[in-house]
């Protein structure tokens, strides 16, 4: 019994000396971002809200990291600070999102609100 007891007291004179709490090493790093879809098309005044993929190293998804929103031409679609897009005016152009020097484009195009859709479609 007294073994017992003299191998516990090594083993918590072993943890004690551990830092603690422990440091935390490998925080997960930014390695890819992805937006969905790649292109879409939206007529003036719609809005709409693209999914975002930020991921690490090993695939997973990053809820929390910072990410940033620009357009290429704010005067045809605007990025809000949530990442909803909102067509402004008939046009095109490139919504990039950011995060940790990654990034990734959109596309959009507006139409005219009410417009044809269907331009080119056969006449039935």
């Amino acid at each position: 019994m007294r073994q017992v007891f003299l191998a516990l007291g090594a083993l918590v004179m072993a943890c004690s000396e551990a830092a603690w709490p422990p440091e935390l090493t490998g925080v997960a790093e930014v390695t890819s971002v992805g937006i969905y879809p790649s292109s879409t098309q939206m007529a003036v005044g719609e809005s709409f809200r693209p999914t975002v993929a930020v991921r690490d190293a090993q695939g997973r998804w990053m809820e929390n990291a910072a990410i940033s929103f620009s357009s290429s031409d704010e005067s045809v679609v605007r990025v809000e600070p949530n990442g909803s897009v909102v067509a402004l005016a008939e046009g095109s152009a490139t919504i990039t999102v950011s995060s940790a020097g990654k990034s990734a484009q959109m596309t959009v195009t507006v139409i005219a609100a009410g417009g044809d859709e269907c331009a080119g479609c056969w006449d039935y």
